[in-house]
């Protein structure tokens, strides 16, 4: 069966490609961009290529090469970034593949079993950050290779070609450590492999022992000297924001308490592995179950499921010998090393899952344990079910609940970045053009799920205003949180090479995710007697200078990055209030004649925010349309009658300002 599998490569590949391609294919043309994904572009479009090395000098000063020729070649268009990645994960699988295979031959169907997990296991989930992720997935591919040709190294008999090898592993190595340190301390599992590579040659164990030291020395220094450069980084380097090795800080000063810290920190990380998240794969979202996109994966998960059974069983049937309980073992113990060297870098800067710094992103904290961590579950199937038939059954079932976690996660991604789109664009209709040095505020983190530094990143490529000749940035976002406006001192904000200054007053406030909200609200000082924004929001509004907004729009927003613009509710509520702000009433009542043949309506749950409709309202007051603002008016404070005062006094200034006669009582009065 061995020779056979190797005669018949093509298919096996083909059988991992369709796996990649039915859980994150679909994707790659719904996935925009998230995260550090931005602040790369950002740095592409307003800095230029050559600034990506002063970028990563912030933490990781010798990673810059990966983005100076991959950002370059794939630019702002998301479907190349993202079939990139899955290609990276794909070919990661291959040689994964291809070191089982060398140290275990004689479990081809155990091996095709883990690496079909490994595609499926959603332990690492977010492929969708698609830029950020390409430096690990090249990390990964890179140091796999350094253990492949290790391993060609230690099986071919001819001088010449042995000596190749072994460059193109040290090469690959190198290559690897200058990206991250995700990798970094899984460079020590090439000692097992050795290990296993030369016991297989049927020498003495002490010969063994000896020739696998010995050839494992050359790696072993190679990651000494990594390690002194990597804990100097500040000596060479002028670091910003690299992670200090909080363990071994502590380990000098306080050895015991440092041990046990460690100790916790390990406990914790595999009980989630191992219970937590396994649990978690069992759990099913009920609350969209009956969504048609549910239905769609459904028959996803069906295909997943035939295609492994099938592929694995007729496997199986050109299988006759079993694993035996000695390779079960040496799989235990070469896979919970695989996984502790994996973590050790987060450990040693005193950080676990559960605590993670940044729980939206907590995911990279087992990128590269994820291998290790399907050999494992591969091996707890196969412990429990040791009927070859049924550990297939047992593979498919589990490789079927991961497919369904991976695609809950692949289509949040989705929604996200239909989110992010809508929100960019309803930033263009409101906000044409900004005056540099603009902050913009809200309350809360925008996007949550990415962070204020992602988010300014989009803006400023989503407006043209040029980087400042100092080298500032014009636009940035702020979350003021609880804070009032008077104990602010001022914008200020330095990220990597990135820096924004402004004083306190040259900011806009907005509100992105209100409950009550349609849609993202831009607020002016006389909305401070808005009902549904907070005392400590109401100190920021009445300071929002809104004209820092241009009416007339330089911006040409990338489609392929933005996405296409949508003529829904918000972007008419949007280009309303713009309109309403520059005194453009004739344009708005075209816009409300429009809104209001579409089919708009406060009543509607699409467009039933008093707020929003505002804008709409006292242009038809303006033109004359007295009739058609009042049964709006009333509509609307109908549908949430906390407007009840906000509507009754903008009717009566109007109706003071334009000495137009007309009766507010059905607004006024309850």
């Amino acid at each position: 069966m061995i020779s056979l599998l190797r005669e018949n490569k093509r298919y096996l590949y083909l059988y991992f490609m369709a796996i990649c391609l039915i859980i994150h294919g679909i994707f790659v043309f719904y996935h925009g961009f998230f995260w550090d994904d931005w602040s790369q572009l950002f740095l592409r479009t307003k800095f230029g290529d050559s600034t990506y090395w002063q970028y990563f000098m912030a933490d990781r000063p010798t990673s810059g090469w990966t983005a100076f020729f991959f950002n370059r070649l794939f630019l702002n268009n998301p479907i190349l970034w993202h079939a990139f990645i899955l290609f990276l994960k794909y070919i990661s699988g291959i040689f994964s593949y291809k070191l089982l295979e060398y140290l275990w031959p004689e479990n081809p169907i155990q091996n095709v079993a883990i690496i079909s997990l490994f595609y499926v296991c959603p332990l690492f989930s977010q492929l969708y950050i698609s830029i950020a992720y390409t430096q690990h997935y090249l990390n990964f591919l890179l140091f796999l290779l350094s253990i492949v040709y290790l391993i060609r190294f230690l099986l071919h008999k001819q001088s010449s070609k042995k000596i190749i090898y072994i460059i193109l592993s040290y090469f690959f190595m190198i290559l690897q450590l200058s990206i991250t340190e995700y990798f970094s301390f899984l460079e020590l599992i090439k000692l097992p492999v050795i290990f296993l590579i030369v016991r297989s040659k049927n020498l003495p164990i002490k010969t063994v022992i000896k020739k696998t030291l010995i050839l494992f020395l050359p790696v072993f220094l190679i990651f000494i000297l990594y390690c002194v450069f990597r804990l100097n980084y500040a000596v060479y380097f002028p670091i910003l924001e690299a992670d200090q090795p909080v363990l071994l800080q502590k380990i000098i000063s306080e050895p015991f308490p440092a041990l046990i810290g460690m100790i916790k920190n390990i406990i914790l990380d595999f009980i989630y592995i191992f219970i937590n998240f396994f649990g978690e794969v069992f759990s099913i979202n009920l609350q969209n179950l009956f969504r048609p996109y549910y239905v769609f994966v459904f028959l996803l998960l069906i295909g997943i499921l035939l295609l492994m059974f099938f592929f694995l069983s007729n496997l199986s049937k050109n299988t006759l010998k079993e694993a035996s309980y000695r390779n079960r073992f040496e799989i235990l113990i070469f896979a919970t090393l695989w996984i502790v060297f994996s973590i050790m870098p987060f450990w040693i800067i005193g950080e676990n899952f559960v605590n993670a710094e940044d729980p939206p992103h907590a995911d990279r904290h087992f990128f590269a344990s994820v291998f290790g961590a399907v050999m494992i579950f591969s091996w707890i199937i196969q412990w429990f079910i040791q009927i070859r038939k049924r550990f297939i059954v047992a593979t498919c079932f589990i490789s079927v609940l991961f497919a369904s976690q991976f695609f809950e996660e692949n289509d949040m991604a989705r929604w996200q970045t239909e989110e992010q789109r809508s929100v960019y664009w309803q930033m263009v209709d409101r906000i044409p053009s900004l005056t540099d040095n603009t902050a913009i505020v809200d309350n809360k983190v925008i996007f949550p799920f990415q962070g204020n530094f992602a988010t300014s990143s989009a803006l400023n490529i989503l407006y043209s205003n040029p980087i400042n000749e100092d080298g500032t940035v014009p636009i940035w976002v702020f979350d003021a949180g609880k804070m009032l406006y008077e104990q602010h001192a001022g914008f200020h904000t330095t990220k990597r090479i990135f820096r924004f200054v402004a004083p306190s007053n040259q900011m806009i406030f907005m509100d992105y995710d209100n409950q009550f909200a349609n849609c993202i609200w831009i607020f002016s000082p006389e909305d401070v007697d808005h009902p549904h924004v907070s005392e400590a929001q109401k100190t920021w509004i009445s300071h929002s200078d809104l004209s820092r907004i241009g009416l007339n729009s330089q911006n040409n927003p990338d489609e392929k990055i933005f996405g296409s613009p949508n003529e829904n509710w918000c972007y008419f509520y949007q280009k309303a209030a713009l309109y309403r702000q520059f005194g453009k009433w004739e344009q708005l009542n075209e816009l409300t004649q429009k809104a209001l043949e579409r089919g708009f309506l406060p009543s509607l749950p699409s467009s039933n925010s008093p707020f929003e409709w505002w804008p709409f309202i006292e242009g038809l007051i303006r033109n004359g349309s007295i009739e058609i603002a009042n049964e709006l008016s009333i509509m609307a404070i109908q549908t949430d009658p906390a407007y009840r005062s906000f509507y009754c006094s903008r009717w009566n200034q109007l109706r003071k300002d334009n000495s137009i006669t007309y009766n507010t009582s059905d607004i006024c009065e309850n």
